[in-house]
């Protein structure tokens, strides 16, 4: 479980959000500690059925733990209909009904997804957002190497939002999203404990990466990581 040792993952509710890799990251975090452990994976908004594990829906107690039983990781979720960025119809899940504290009854690991981007790298949160239950131990926080050097308007979900985080008069949707005006939004809202930069796959993109890192230093992060969730590498910064 090396690669993992920088998010400080203890038994409990881990909630994960922002953008730029939240699925991928659960994903990868159920498959390596499900070698060990049992591990449920849920949601607070809305996420597709993940394909890697049972999904279990309208679950009891004991539907929950007998599936646990025959598979180390599982999904708990209510199915919903929902619109695709293509304007069709599909089915997603949203919080189950068992609460988070009967979930963390029956596995040592409860891995929620609390955020939506739309597959963007950079994320700026309406006050609504994210779904961060009170019985999360620790919130990673993501962000998305990718969308650095990028116009706020193709690489941000939220681009008003994020503009407005950043009080900049003359900033429009052209604008560059820089290492330091991705770090001054996440001061603005300052959400996670451990801030974790995502796909630095290329040279700059890990340039942009530690530059954020720095920015970011004084946030309050109890511990800053970069690294590429598909290259399964990770590193801390600070």
């Amino acid at each position: 479980m090396k690669w993992i040792e920088p998010f400080e993952l203890k038994p409990g509710v881990t909630a994960v959000i922002g953008s730029g890799g939240k699925t991928s990251l659960i994903e990868a975090l159920a498959e390596e500690l499900g070698r060990e452990n049992r591990v449920i994976v849920t949601t607070t908004t809305k996420i597709r059925p993940p394909f890697y594990c049972p999904v279990l829906t309208g679950a009891t107690r004991e539907d929950v733990r007998r599936a646990l039983e025959r598979s180390s990781v599982v999904c708990v979720g209510e199915p919903v209909p929902a619109r695709n960025g293509k304007g069709e119809t599909e089915t997603k899940l949203e919080a189950p009904r068992l609460a988070l504290r009967e979930l963390a009854e029956l596995a040592p690991y409860v891995l929620i997804e609390s955020d939506g981007a739309k597959h963007l790298p950079l994320k700026a949160h309406k006050p609504h957002e994210p779904v961060i239950p009170e019985e999360a131990r620790l919130v990673i926080q993501i962000v998305g190497a990718s969308g650095i050097g990028r116009s706020i308007g193709s690489a941000v979900h939220r681009p008003e939002t994020f503009l407005e985080r950043l009080g900049s008069p003359g900033l429009t949707v052209q604008t560059i999203a820089t290492p330091e005006r991705v770090a001054a939004v996440l001061a603005a809202e300052r959400r996670g404990d451990i801030l974790f930069i995502n796909q630095t796959d290329t040279e700059e993109d890990r340039r942009n990466a530690e530059r954020l890192a720095q920015c970011a230093e004084t946030l309050g992060y109890r511990r800053i990581v970069a690294g590429s969730i598909r290259k399964r590498r990770m590193e801390c910064l600070y």
